[in-house]
């Protein structure tokens, strides 16, 4: 998502999560037939975009099962305000020249 809108190449994704490529793949295949992540071909790469509205599909799910309509009995509102999502943050790149 925060690679919206131009997305990132399966190579970039597995380095920055520290995952193996050929594992990368068949995750990025199962999230796309899901209906989460959208691939495009770009050279000889492929640029993997969220599913904006595949997630939002998902989320409203979650939120009606889950929580029976009510999100507050789910306190995503306190998760929204206080940024505890669960989501790690990016780490910040050390390799980069000033």
């Amino acid at each position: 998502m925060r690679a919206e809108p131009h997305g990132l190449p399966a190579g970039s994704i597995a380095e920055t999560i520290g995952s193996l490529h050929n594992s990368l793949s068949s995750h990025l295949a199962i999230l796309a037939r899901s209906g989460l992540v959208r691939g495009a071909r770009d050279g000889r790469s492929i640029i993997y975009r969220a599913d904006v509205e595949g997630i939002r599909s998902l989320v409203a799910f979650l939120v009606t099962d889950c929580c029976g309509g009510h999100p507050e009995l789910c306190h995503l509102q306190d998760a929204l305000r206080s940024g505890t999502s669960g989501c790690p943050q990016p780490a910040k790149d050390r390799n980069r020249k000033k």
